[in-house]
């Protein structure tokens, strides 16, 4: 992810939940690029990313799907 809505990524924060609704990731963005290892989320299945705003505004979301 390296821009949103024609803006840097200082001000948004990213989360992951798994299909069970449970945060299994979450981190404030910072600089111009962010890289996201799925690894380190655990096992496949269906995740779904959010990027919010400063105030937890839903600003995007997509559905991941992890395969071995």
């Amino acid at each position: 992810i390296r821009e949103f809505n024609g803006h840097g990524l200082e001000d948004f924060n990213i989360l992951i939940f798994n299909a069970l609704g449970q945060r299994v990731y979450s981190r404030e963005l910072s600089g111009t690029e962010t890289r996201i290892n799925l690894r380190t989320i655990g096992c496949t299945g269906i995740y779904y990313l959010l990027i919010s705003d400063e105030i937890s505004r839903t600003l995007f979301t997509r559905k991941l799907v992890l395969s071995d």
